[in-house]
């Protein structure tokens, strides 16, 4: 299986959003790996891990958000609240042994993260970017 690397591009500019967004990028690379592998016991430790680290990103997030005003709060903390579900999930179905099932949440996840959160991460940023003008 091919891994994609981080790329640059994905980075938001902010240096707390980035590394934890990084991290979580290589963590998923890895699940994805011990899925395809069919290695539930790594797929699962790994899939509770993904799941502090996503919370505890959301939090952060979420704080930061509200610290700041940001008008789009809601919106992306739904997105948040939806993306914790799935990877929720994701870890039920990693418990069950039921690997079919967490190959397509992965790949729903995969999807979600990248063409959704890291838009909506990086609107955040640029807000952030402009409060600091």
């Amino acid at each position: 299986m091919h891994r994609l690397p981080w790329m640059d591009g994905l980075n938001v500019g902010v240096a707390a959003l980035d590394e934890a967004h990084r991290d979580m990028f290589y963590l998923m690379g890895d699940l994805s790996e011990a899925v395809h592998a069919k290695s539930v016991r790594a797929a699962l430790a790994m899939a509770r891990d993904f799941v502090t680290k996503v919370e505890g990103h959301f939090k952060v997030e979420g704080e930061m958000m509200t610290r700041l005003g940001f008008p789009g709060a809601a919106v992306h903390q739904a997105k948040h609240a939806t993306t914790r579900d799935k990877v929720i999930d994701l870890e039920r179905a990693l418990s069950d042994e039921n690997l079919g099932l967490a190959s397509t949440i992965l790949g729903e996840l995969e999807s979600v993260y990248f063409r959704e959160l890291l838009n909506e991460d990086m609107i955040l940023a640029n807000y952030i970017s402009a409060q600091a003008s």
